[in-house]
């Protein structure tokens, strides 16, 4: 089950501080004004962070855990990312015919404007079907070699090596026969028992290197391999003019801080960053369906084969004489399953793909400030929008339902042990 959550993201206040003082000349008599004090909280730039989870109780346990405790989860937050830092300035002012000075110190923080119409960057998040499209992309770029496509190619191969030795097998029986009676005459005839010794090595090589890719595949089958895989992360910029005409911002202030002849004569420009980066986090097997059982049985006669010297003698004894064409008769039976297996073949104990999307909006002062003193210089406001997405996939891959799987899809999750969920 699913809930939602809301909460506001606060920002670094900050106070500031206008102290006042004025003397007389010459005698140099100090008059303390009042401090003048304020607090900049633009209720403009108050964040929000909304967060859509599951609840799952094996988080509490994840170290170790063999199965998936993760699930669905989004987020989105809008917040200042800039600090807010004191600044100090201070300025002195002649009046009353050069008799009385005035002089102020400011400490808080500068900006380069108000802010009370901020608004932050929006938000950009990718939407269900790109996801599962992501996901889709990510599984065929990173899932472990498909043991099911592997082998069945290599015991195509295997079978097409050995088919034009195969086809006189029917005859092998017949020419060990004349070779075995022609004796040594017929042994030294380079078109007569020299190719069929070849033939029916070459037959026995194919199914005994066919039968240790076998075994190494069912030595794997079950296995659980983990793979990640990062999406290329995508940036962009966007530079625009928010403000023209413009001064910088004090939470305090005084017409003696101000140079009235350079009020608004500053801009604020906007920098929009954008990124997307996108991955997936995945545990990976497969399911081994029993198909070598016929296979197996003509293996120990591929063997003998190799493991004695053939002679027409020997050739003549390895009865019974099927066994070669029992074994390809029943591989061709055995690559046309794996082909239509492969794609079902390779599930996924768990995956995920996940975006985190990033839109950073940077204020920037630029132009006279409007300050009596110009080394007094806004620093920039940045706000920021970052929403997080998990999406989980189902041991087929994303975007499927349980009720959506083919039955043998469904017969292989039993077999693995998965839940409907």
């Amino acid at each position: 089950m699913s809930s939602t959550r809301t909460r506001a993201v606060s920002f670094p206040e900050r106070n500031a501080f206008l102290r006042k003082k004025s003397y007389s000349i010459p005698w140099d008599i100090w008059s303390y004004g009042p401090d003048i004090s304020g607090s900049f909280r633009p209720s403009a730039l108050i964040g929000r962070q909304t967060t859509v989870s599951e609840y799952h109780p094996g988080w509490r346990n994840l170290r170790g855990a063999r199965s998936d405790v993760g699930g669905n989860f989004y987020t989105s937050k809008s917040s200042v990312i800039s600090e807010m830092v004191d600044q100090a300035t201070g300025g002195s002012k002649l009046i009353q015919n050069g008799q009385v000075m005035t002089h102020w110190n400011y400490q808080g923080p500068v900006l380069p404007w108000n802010c009370v119409d901020a608004v932050f960057p929006p938000a950009v998040n990718s939407d269900v079907n790109s996801l599962n499209a992501a996901g889709a992309e990510a599984i065929a770029q990173c899932k472990p070699t498909n043991s099911v496509a592997d082998l069945s190619t290599a015991l195509g191969e295997l079978f097409r090596e050995g088919l034009p030795a195969l086809a006189g097998a029917q005859f092998w029986k017949d020419r060990a026969h004349l070779a075995r009676s022609a004796g040594g005459e017929y042994l030294n005839v380079q078109f007569g028992w020299l190719p069929l010794v070849n033939d029916v090595t070459k037959v026995a090589v194919a199914i005994s290197q066919a039968d240790a890719i076998i075994r190494q595949y069912q030595r794997d089958a079950g296995k659980v391999v983990r793979r990640r895989w990062n999406f290329p992360t995508s940036t962009e910029y966007e530079r625009t003019l928010f403000r023209d005409n413009t001064s910088g911002y004090f939470p305090v202030s005084t017409s003696e801080m101000f140079n009235p002849n350079q009020l608004n004569m500053g801009k604020v420009w906007r920098t929009r960053k954008t990124e997307h980066h996108r991955w997936f986090s995945g545990a990976f097997t497969y399911h081994l369906p029993d198909y070598f059982g016929e296979l197996s049985k003509r293996v120990a006669e591929a063997k003998k084969v190799l493991g004695i010297g053939l002679d027409p003698e020997t050739l003549w004894n390895l009865a019974p004489w099927t066994w070669a064409i029992d074994w390809f008769s029943n591989a061709g039976d055995v690559i046309s399953n794996l082909t239509d297996f492969a794609s079902d073949g390779l599930v996924m104990h768990h995956g995920y793909i996940m975006e985190t999307s990033s839109v950073t909006d940077t204020y920037d002062f630029e132009g006279l400030t409007g300050f009596s003193d110009q080394s007094l210089r806004p620093l920039p406001l940045i706000l920021n929008t970052t929403i997080k997405t998990r999406r989980r996939a189902n041991p087929f891959g994303f975007g499927l339902t349980f009720d959506a799987l083919t039955d043998r899809q469904q017969a292989i999750i039993v077999a693995l042990g998965f839940s409907r969920t």
